[in-house]
């Protein structure tokens, strides 16, 4: 593992993209799961007076997030109730948004329900490795159908192995949030040599706080329209599933030639 995706400034809520940090589609600039992971964790961070938890977090990527510059958050809560919480997040540098995302936190009960569906059991420790490059290294990764390299829907688990800021461990959501953008990725249904596929946003509606360690993202992309497409996930823990993902994919092809990537049915 290769060190924090940020490193915290000496001013509240600065901080600076590290290259464990980067993304697939250029050297300079970050992984989606990073920034959003980072909002995530911030907003999770935020007291209550009553337990809640993140009910719905969504990002959108307005602009590539850069390494090395400084970055600002800025935090502001927009509804602070007995029930409900709604929190919203820019991530800026140079006057301009990076990234804006919202939090709807609700409040905890006891006790909870679980729905099926996951039937794999998470991975042993000798079974995982860390796939290399960038923010992908943080984490122990473990596929069980598909995933990077093949085409199509995919389930593979992931592990967050280091922290998003330095000296800090994400919290539980943070670790979903980062892993959950790694999903248009392992179910891309295009090559990666010929096509790019970006997401444009994310956005996830949690049925329950996940627990710590492993992460399943059980992940397909709906069929392609004009040149973008839908990934889908279900995420799941060592429990069952918790959560459900959404991204909105653009699709572009290397070639620099406007063409409509091949249509697939449903």
């Amino acid at each position: 593992m290769n060190g924090p995706a940020f490193v915290a400034c000496d001013q509240p809520n600065r901080f600076i993209a590290t290259p464990a940090a980067g993304g697939p589609w250029t050297a300079t600039h970050c992984h989606g799961g990073a920034p959003a992971g980072l909002l995530a964790h911030i907003a999770e961070a935020h007291g209550a007076d009553t337990p809640m938890s993140t009910a719905r977090f969504t990002a959108d990527f307005l602009r590539p997030t850069p390494i090395g510059p400084e970055l600002e958050v800025r935090t502001k809560v927009v509804r602070n109730g007995r029930q409900t919480r709604a929190i919203e997040l820019e991530l800026i540098t140079n006057d301009q948004t990076l990234v804006r995302a919202s939090a709807l936190m609700v409040r905890q009960l006891e006790g909870r329900e679980t729905p099926g569906g996951i039937d794999r059991q998470p991975p042993s420790d000798g079974r995982h490795r860390a796939m290399p490059g960038g923010f992908s290294e943080q984490f122990s990764i473990v596929p069980c159908i598909g995933g990077f390299g093949h085409l199509g829907p995919a389930q593979v688990w992931f592990r967050m192995e280091s922290p998003l800021i330095d000296q800090q461990l994400p919290n539980a959501v943070a670790r979903a949030v980062a892993s959950a953008d790694f999903a248009s990725g392992i179910a891309a249904d295009l090559s990666f040599r010929d096509w790019t596929y970006p997401s444009l946003d994310l956005s996830i509606g949690f049925l329950r706080p996940p627990e710590a360690g492993w992460i399943l993202l059980q992940s397909h992309w709906l069929p392609h329209a004009g040149g973008r497409t839908v990934c889908v996930t279900v995420l799941g823990d060592c429990i069952g599933p918790f959560a459900h993902a959404t991204q909105t994919v653009m699709i572009n092809a290397r070639s620099g030639q406007t063409q409509a990537p091949p249509s697939l049915g449903v």
